[in-house]
């Protein structure tokens, strides 16, 4: 859950709260490292579920094969 922004799908990751974003610097790591240690468990297993959901949403290749296709202009069966 923790995340770099300069990974391309951080964004995605950051606003769909599955997980925490901050800058790609020793700064932004201690950053990550407090800010998820500050977490309590309710809070870490919400963003569990949040980070589940979005991977179903955005990235399993159930959801993104699709989109690919319509990309392409192609069928999507």
């Amino acid at each position: 859950p923790l995340i770099s922004d300069k990974v391309n799908i951080a964004p995605d990751i950051a606003s769909d709260g599955a997980g925490i974003m901050e800058g790609d610097t020793l700064e932004g790591t201690v950053r990550l490292i407090e800010r998820f240690t500050a977490l309590s468990t309710e809070e870490r297993n919400s963003m569990r579920v949040r980070a589940m959901d979005c991977y179903q949403r955005r990235y399993s290749l159930r959801t993104a094969a699709p989109a690919v296709y319509r990309a392409l202009g192609l069928a999507a069966d």
